[in-house]
């Protein structure tokens, strides 16, 4: 079969690249379907360059991958599926079924099949679940036993629970025009493993992938790392939600990037959980490319860290974003504001702590997008201000009661002025990437 495999996301800040997308070549093609991968990221006429492959490639499927419902900001916030539907639809109307997938729709995945008109959806991993898809609707008597397929049936929309599994196929970038991502923080990404054992109140990234971690093999990874310089991509995100849990898979990790002798910059999310970090860990970092990270604390607050339920304490937070300064690894701290119990206190203690916490880069969300399956779900229920996980396809936002917003925006914007001098630490690592989607 002849399949179209979409990237829907258009949200530019970092520009994350299709790495789903890119699993999924692979084990599609060991199938012997041929595959054709549209980019919509930097295009500048999405729908025209959407009917335009479709026109080309002539596709007997199309997998329509959609990253974000929406860009998590409560004070600016963008809704993307109503686009995605258009793209859905430009699809439909050729006459191509349309299959969804991609964490946007593994959170809501009954209400984004409804919502797109799409004919089917894989919810979770994909490697596996879209092969046997395409093999059933190849004979024409459709497999309801796929792990996560969604699909309709005497009117409902039925669901299977989703593969959860852990990446288990080789990222194939050849299909993947790269160049507009050769200069934006998250040029080329490769993943480490998927899962996370931790349970933050706010957060779905167990829901989404699982709550077990799913360590994937060294040499894939680094010869994913291998084939993206290749490329001409020298800037490496290593995708993953804590990539320092283990401690111990995460040095042979960096023990074999810094055996294979390849040059690349890497930036991580570093989770200051104790036990997870310490200078074997950051030297390994520093010596095989890491050039940047960011610190997984959202908040340096006490009583928000147990609000989030955070696995770690304001003094482990501490001692990590010192042995990062003692490395020399800028990092970016990237923080929420707005939870259960954040009032004055909350929010001074935070901004007094800052001083002990010498980031490169500072931004916040303030109030906390709810998502289904979280204990922060649940605390907004309590409260009375959602009935039903429906009502969280369109943006729902918590924010502390006991929080006066725009005095905290004011204090928030004041204390990142007073520190604005430290952005001075992210200038060696902007000329980095710079260089390196100069020089490919």
């Amino acid at each position: 079969m002849k399949v179209l495999l979409v990237y829907m996301n258009r949200y530019r800040p970092m520009a994350p690249p299709p790495i789903g997308i890119a699993y999924l070549v692979e084990p599609l093609r060991r199938e012997g379907h041929d595959v054709k991968v549209v980019d919509l990221m930097f295009s500048r006429d999405p729908e025209g360059e959407l009917r335009r492959a479709i026109a080309g490639f002539r596709p007997d499927v199309a997998g329509l991958s959609l990253r974000n419902v929406d860009n998590q900001d409560m004070r600016h916030t963008q809704y993307f599926v109503d686009d995605a539907k258009r793209l859905a639809g430009i699809v439909k109307s050729a006459g191509v079924t349309t299959v969804l997938g991609g964490t946007a729709f593994t959170t809501f995945p009954a209400q984004m099949l409804e919502y797109l008109g799409a004919d089917y959806g894989i919810a979770g991993q994909g490697e596996e679940s879209l092969p046997r898809l395409l093999a059933s609707l190849n004979t024409g008597s459709l497999d309801r036993g796929i792990p996560g397929l969604v699909w309709r049936e005497n009117g409902h929309i039925k669901a299977n629970p989703p593969d959860l599994g852990g990446y288990r196929s080789k990222a194939r970038w050849d299909l993947v025009p790269m160049n507009g991502y050769a200069k934006g923080f998250l040029a080329g990404a490769v993943v480490t493993k998927s899962g996370c054992p931790y349970r933050c109140a706010y957060c779905n990234v167990t829901t989404a992938f699982g709550g077990e971690l799913r360590p994937r093999n060294v040499d894939d990874i680094v010869g994913e790392i291998r084939a993206l310089k290749a490329q001409g991509t020298r800037v490496i995100t290593l995708t993953d939600a804590c990539f320092n849990t283990p401690a111990g898979y995460a040095k042979d990790v960096l023990s074999a990037i810094i055996r294979s002798g390849l040059k690349v910059y890497l930036n991580t999310t570093i989770v200051p959980v104790a036990g997870h970090f310490d200078d074997e860990l950051l030297g390994l970092f520093k010596k095989a490319g890491g050039i940047c990270a960011s610190l997984g604390a959202e908040t340096f607050s006490r009583r928000m860290l147990r609000s989030y339920n955070k696995p770690f304490t304001l003094e482990d937070a501490l001692a990590c974003a010192r042995l990062l300064d003692r490395h020399k690894i800028p990092f970016m701290v990237q923080a929420l504001f707005g939870g259960p119990g954040e009032n004055a206190s909350t929010i001074r203690e935070s901004l007094d702590t800052l001083r002990h916490v010498h980031y490169a880069s500072f931004t916040y969300t303030m109030g906390i997008r709810l998502l289904p399956g979280t204990r922060l779900f649940e605390t907004a229920k309590g409260e009375g201000l959602v009935n039903d996980a429906s009502e969280l396809f369109k943006p729902r936002f918590y924010i502390s009661r006991d929080l006066d917003v725009q005095w905290a925006e004011r204090m928030i914007k004041r204390t990142m002025l007073r520190y604005s001098y430290r952005n001075l630490k992210m200038l060696p690592v902007r000329a980095r990437r710079a260089l390196a989607g100069i020089i490919r």
